[in-house]
């Protein structure tokens, strides 16, 4: 507690302020609102003064103090009779010294370990910073920010998961929202990029970014099936049939289907190894005669395998009779197998 001075409320009305310190002399006794000296004091009592005008409001913003000059009060003269007033103005002299210095030790800064500690008070009159390790104070904020920055406090919950936007040389906590944004604020991003980020919607971004749901990109479809897992099918699957070759020389190209179907208008004099089969693909080959019949097959590449020793198959003959041939595809063999003679 100090012993040199003592503090007051201001209140924005009252002048008059008592104190209770002892001094020598009345002069020695000032006024100060925020630290400033009231030039105009005048003093009322022993005890109690009056500044020039009301003090405003605040707290401990009003301080009426001692201040003991550290000049000579008493000179001693040799042959010269010592009182006992001269000897006590001298000791309170170098007491109220000490105490004004043991008070302005207690108000200056403290360390907290490696920290300088304010006592949560703010530090005035502090000079620009001149180096990169100088405090700043607010007008150099101010200017480096832009003038009357005017930095508001971030009000709970208000402004939660808001951003400090600069607009007009002031800052307001405004939503992170991308399409209140002007393209002009994104400075460091692409037209492109600016005009994604602002696009109403999802369908206004796919058309920004020129895709064609079908040609471009797969439409998600929760019935999609995966080729790499196994699956139990819930509805019945199917191959279109391709036409295959209906008389002399055939070429079989099987690469957009698993089901053919050849209604023979001739015979087959040759059947060369077919292209568009997988290794481990089953093709399907339906051979119907027409209506005439008696259209055979001859001529098979030594591609195709044929079980009971390897003989060539023999096509059903009667009209409109119908035989089925079972591919199946190992290394660059064709096993061939037949379901004969349906009519």
């Amino acid at each position: 507690m100090a012993t040199s001075y003592e503090t007051f409320n201001g209140d924005g009305s009252t002048t008059d302020f008592t104190f209770s310190f002892p001094y020598i002399d009345q002069a020695h006794v000032k006024g100060y609102e925020d630290e400033v000296e009231d030039s105009g004091l005048v003093y009322l009592s022993a005890t109690q003064v009056r500044f020039s005008s009301a003090p405003a409001v605040g707290v401990d913003n009003v301080k009426v103090g001692r201040t003991t000059p550290t000049s000579v009060l008493t000179d001693y003269v040799n042959g010269s009779t010592l009182d006992e007033e001269d000897l006590d103005r001298a000791l309170l002299q170098s007491l109220y010294v000490s105490e004004e210095a043991t008070d302005s030790l207690g108000d200056a800064l403290s360390k907290s370990g490696s920290n300088w500690n304010a006592a949560a008070l703010k530090i005035i009159n502090l000079a620009s910073g001149a180096s990169g390790t100088d405090a700043v104070n607010y007008n150099d904020v101010v200017g480096i920010l832009g003038t009357n920055a005017g930095i508001p406090a971030p009000a709970n919950p208000a402004d939660d998961a808001k951003g400090l936007i600069a607009s007009g040389g002031t800052f307001s906590w405004q939503p992170i929202d991308v399409t209140s944004i002007t393209a002009s604020q994104i400075s460091d991003a692409s037209a492109n990029s600016r005009s994604l980020l602002q696009a109403a919607n999802y369908a206004a971004m796919k058309t920004l970014l020129n895709l064609v749901v079908g040609v471009d990109v797969q439409e998600y479809d929760a019935n999609t099936a995966k080729t790499n897992v196994t699956r139990a099918w819930t509805k019945q699957q199917y191959f279109t049939p391709i036409t295959g070759p209906a008389t002399g020389a055939a070429a079989p190209d099987w690469t957009n289907g698993n089901v053919v179907h050849s209604t023979l208008t001739g015979n087959l004099t040759s059947i060369a190894a077919p292209v568009g089969v997988s290794d481990g693909a089953t093709v399907v080959w339906r051979i119907k005669q027409d209506a005439t019949g008696g259209r055979t097959a001859a001529g098979w590449n030594a591609a195709y395998k044929f079980s009971a020793g390897g003989t060539a198959i023999t096509l059903s003959t009667t009209a409109n009779a119908y035989d089925v041939l079972i591919l199946e595809r190992f290394g660059s063999d064709y096993l061939v197998s037949k379901v004969q003679d349906y009519r």
